[in-house]
């Protein structure tokens, strides 16, 4: 299923950065998600480390099924206190459950 996205960058003072419409398949939104922030740094006319550059790139899964409870785990973690972290690591275990070489 094709879908339109849409992605862009607003200043403070509302003045218009860049924008850009993508119409793809979602399946691979790890793809259009590393192809967006390439697009952004290029728009941005940012020059990045090879280092900065390759983080851009990699990809821990591309299991959708199992970012999502990573992205939960880390807004767990990201709490920072000690209640948080049992549900964190729950989360990641499960994303390690849904692809077990997303580590």
């Amino acid at each position: 299923m094709s879908e339109p996205l849409l992605a862009g960058l607003g200043a403070a003072d509302g003045y218009h950065l860049w924008s850009e419409s993508y119409d793809r398949d979602l399946s691979d939104v790890f793809a259009i998600q590393t192809e967006i922030a390439q697009k952004l740094v290029a728009a941005l006319r940012v020059t990045l480390s090879r280092q900065e550059r390759e983080h851009i790139q990699r990809r821990g899964t591309s299991n959708a099924e199992a970012y999502d409870p990573y992205l939960r785990g880390q807004a767990h973690l990201r709490d920072g206190t000690d209640t948080e972290m049992n549900p964190a690591i729950e989360f990641f275990r499960e994303a390690i459950r849904r692809d077990p070489r997303f580590a």
